[in-house]
């Protein structure tokens, strides 16, 4: 019994983790469509999509990064803590895009936030690493510079973008807790897990398909979004037996497997083949 609540509940946890990432990736998608208004039609399917799938997300807040918390999800916690470090990533260059489109590529704020970070490499990251950057980075959009530029009218998509960006930070810090909960809030947050899996079964499917007939009129734009991306399989944990007696197998000698070896190719075969021509023949 506990093995297949172990793989239900990893199941489940794929499922709502899954259900956010296509759903970023969908709001990215109704930005391919925004100049294109031949395609209106499809416009609609990708907004139908998303909002279906805003609507079945309704209410699940940080559900995932609460669940890791439940032992029977330990093993993905580092996997997901990783989703969560390229999620606060993705923030942070969506902060320094909107800056660069409103203010231009030389503007000093850009120097004052960003100034020599390499952000593809702060995806790869250890934990101590990207926990350096997060405690840097928070203290810039503190400084006294950085917020009289964001009081600026001109930037007013600054502030939503740096509170996405601060509670992805927050998120991606709680993935590391090692708190315990009480049995009976993990019986809860079980329970709420599963539930919201099955809740988010069919309309992400539907969002998915929806999104790929809307984007097959971009040639491999579907493709290149990743909404078509599946949750990663993965094996229940080993039921641990109780210790029983039994008889010793007598070890099993490997077997041979003959290998021919690979044909030359090339000017070594001619060499070879040369070598051969040259070579005395054997003596009768």
């Amino acid at each position: 019994m506990r093995g297949r609540m172990t793989a239900s509940l990893l199941e489940a946890f794929d499922t709502v983790v899954l259900s956010d990432v296509v759903l970023a990736r969908l709001r990215e998608a109704q930005k391919l469509f925004a100049r294109r208004p031949q395609l209106a039609d499809e416009k609609q399917w990708v907004a139908l999509a998303t909002d279906r799938l805003t609507a079945a997300r309704d209410g699940l807040g940080d559900l995932a990064t609460r669940a890791t918390r439940l032992p029977e999800l330990e093993s993905v916690r580092h996997d997901f803590a990783k989703t969560l470090q390229n999620a606060a990533l993705d923030s942070v260059e969506r902060l320094q895009a909107g800056i660069t489109f409103h203010a231009g590529p030389r503007a000093p704020v850009l120097e004052e936030l960003f100034g020599k970070l390499k952000l593809p490499a702060l995806r790869r990251a250890g934990r101590d690493d990207f926990e350096h950057f997060v405690t840097s980075f928070s203290k810039r959009l503190k400084t006294q510079y950085v917020r009289r530029i964001f009081q600026d009218p001109d930037f007013a998509f600054a502030m939503p973008a740096v509170a996405q960006l601060s509670a992805a930070f927050d998120a991606w810090r709680g993935a590391f807790s090692a708190e315990r909960l009480p049995e009976s809030d993990e019986a809860a947050l079980r329970e709420q897990l599963t539930g919201a899996a099955n809740t988010l079964d069919l309309p992400l499917r539907q969002a998915r398909l929806l999104a790929e007939a809307a984007l097959l009129t971009l040639g491999d734009a579907f493709a290149e979004s990743g909404i078509g991306a599946k949750a990663k399989k993965r094996a229940a944990p080993a039921m641990v037996a109780a210790p029983v007696e039994a008889e010793v197998a007598a070890p099993v000698e490997p077997e041979r497997v003959e290998v021919e070896p690979a044909p030359v190719q090339g000017p070594a075969k001619k060499k070879a083949k040369k070598a051969r021509a040259e070579a005395p023949a054997p003596r009768a």
